[in-house]
């Protein structure tokens, strides 16, 4: 069958099993675009979430035919067909790192937007509002970010081939957990704070797409 779409490689990290509400999204996302091309990197990582990205990372470079995106999600995400017609979108470009809204939830049950931007002088990070996304949705805006988690984004061919070659440099490649004080002075980071820190000093932004939603399924499924 010819395909006329984009050739998107859906990449995701599992444990031995994966749930099946993330398999029927992938499912319903993939039967809903039939004129994309698609692919896929499943990787067992065990307790290693750090070299499962890495290894998917790497594989996806090394795809052939060439993908023009890598689209990380999280095994035990949930969202709809539309999401990555979001991510997507025209007024994207390939100096941009897109990633849908994810909510996190408190302890006392409070749901909160699970991203990070800087702090004022630009020499730490603080947790992302909702006072910020709501502003950037009554206009059908982007929302420019510091950083924020893996569980649904998009990184096109040029991010991920411009983060690939940072290995052969003897730098860090691109997931990592570290102490960055000495380097950026930011203090610790996860590794997928890291990767958003290492692709802005490559020259990409991170944006979030306040439409695209997605929840996570664990004792129950959290929707923004």
């Amino acid at each position: 069958m010819t395909t006329t779409g984009p050739r998107v490689c859906i990449a995701y990290l599992h444990p031995g099993t994966v749930r099946a509400e993330f398999m029927d999204s992938v499912l319903r996302t993939i039967q809903s675009h039939p004129k994309f091309e698609w692919s896929r990197i499943a990787v067992y990582s065990g307790a290693d979430i750090t070299r499962g990205r890495n290894a998917a990372f790497e594989e996806a470079s090394r795809l052939v035919p060439e993908i023009d995106y890598l689209w990380f999600l999280d095994a035990d995400s949930v969202f709809e067909p539309n999401v990555i017609d979001l991510l997507l979108e025209d007024r994207y470009d390939d100096d941009q790192i897109r990633s849908a809204l994810v909510m996190g939830q408190h302890a006392n049950g409070t749901l909160f937007p699970a991203y990070r931007q800087f702090e004022r002088g630009g020499k730490g990070l603080r947790p992302g509002t909702g006072a910020e996304v709501r502003q950037a949705a009554k206009g059908r805006a982007t929302l420019q970010v510091a950083a924020f988690g893996m569980a649904c984004v998009v990184i096109p061919r040029k991010a991920l081939m411009t983060m690939r070659r940072d290995r052969s440099s003897g730098e860090l490649w691109p997931f990592a957990e570290v102490q960055w004080p000495e380097v950026m002075g930011y203090g610790t980071t996860e590794d997928d704070v890291t990767f958003c820190l290492r692709a802005m000093h490559a020259g990409f932004e991170r944006v979030l797409d306040v439409d695209a939603k997605v929840g996570h399924v664990k004792d129950r499924v959290v929707w923004p």
